[in-house]
């Protein structure tokens, strides 16, 4: 799989918005330089629009108050992350670290994906292979194009398991 193969696919360039990363110790860091993944993967070629890739900043990443981030991104259609812990997060706990979660449209639309860097060899991989990653973001965006596609970094958040 490479970047051409994914770019002739039937893509809508902006027809979904997309925010990536969450909140830790009461700020989200939003990529703003050429190096985040927003640019670096090209989600626009997956058909995404990255709620925050006109913020104007001298700094590689913006510390944004959460509350900052929902006046902008609270409408976004898919969230997806990368994390490292032991466990993996569930739509609870990651409502458990923030109330304001609940209130995102990905959220409630259950469009939120996300990747357990403790577990996936998400950093050993991507730098060399980002085509890998397009697929992955194209896959969860237009899950109607590659039908039974198992994403390799990231998974749907899961509710948590009831004892």
């Amino acid at each position: 799989m490479n970047y051409k193969s994914i770019i002739f696919s039937p893509f809508h360039a902006g027809t979904l918005e997309l925010l990536l990363q969450r909140e830790e110790q009461g700020k989200l860091e939003v990529g703003i330089a050429a190096e985040t993944l927003a640019k670096q993967v090209r989600v626009d070629v997956a058909g995404a629009d990255y709620i925050f890739k006109n913020l104007d900043s001298d700094r590689a990443v913006a510390p944004l108050s959460l509350e900052q981030v929902f006046a902008q991104a609270h409408g976004a259609d898919f969230w997806i992350f990368k994390y490292y812990s032991p466990s993996d997060f569930t739509y609870e706990s990651l409502a458990g670290d923030c109330d304001l979660y609940a209130d995102f449209k990905a959220f409630k639309d259950r469009n939120i994906w996300a990747c357990n860097s403790s577990r996936v060899p998400y950093f050993d991989i991507v730098p060399f292979r980002p085509d890998l990653l397009l697929r992955d973001i194209a896959a969860m965006l237009h899950p109607e194009v590659w039908p039974g596609y198992d994403t390799r970094f990231f998974g749907r958040l899961k509710q948590a398991s009831r004892p």
